[in-house]
């Protein structure tokens, strides 16, 4: 917030970095933090099933390491079964008809554009995160002869003109 004065209705942000510099998990704890505050957001990932982002969400609401939850060693420690359960249930309250997790969701833009458009108007979402934009495509490019740049440049332009949408 302090560098982007938040996030703001009609904006494309694009958070860019290295490879396991934290992108995905900073997006999911963006993402819990608006459904937390009411609002309705959609994590759209290439990157990691379901199960992973909620794994990465309870790591970050216990404390607990992401492997400790994955690999069920969380239940060998009574204190630390605790902790999970709590977290599991507030994660389900706070996010309750607010958290959408898409895993399974075309990767080409204009499919995936038609998709935030039907879950925008059905379910009202406002916010739409999208974990790994590099392995989106665009099918009318590619069929066209364009190359990976011209790819990524319809790719972007189909996300800026959603996100002007209101």
């Amino acid at each position: 917030d302090v560098y982007l004065s938040g996030i703001h209705v009609g904006e494309l942000v694009i958070i860019a970095g290295r490879p396991s510099m934290g992108k995905s998990t900073f997006s999911d704890i963006l993402a819990y933090n608006i459904a937390t505050a009411g609002e309705k957001v959609a994590i759209i990932s290439y990157e990691m099933d379901y199960a992973s982002i909620v794994h990465k969400l309870l790591a970050s609401e216990t404390g607990i390491d992401s492997n400790d939850i994955r690999n069920a060693w969380v239940f060998k420690d009574e204190k630390l079964t605790k902790k999970y359960n709590d977290a599991s249930n507030r994660i389900k309250q706070n996010c309750k008809d607010n958290l959408y997790i898409l895993d399974n969701v075309s990767n080409d833009a204009d499919v995936l554009a038609e998709k935030i458009k039907y879950l925008s108007d059905k379910d009202a979402i406002k916010v739409f995160i999208i974990d790994h934009i590099q392995k989106m495509a665009c099918k009318r490019v590619a069929k066209s002869g364009g190359n990976r740049e011209q790819e990524m440049n319809a790719i972007s332009g189909v996300l800026q003109k959603l996100s002007r949408k209101k």
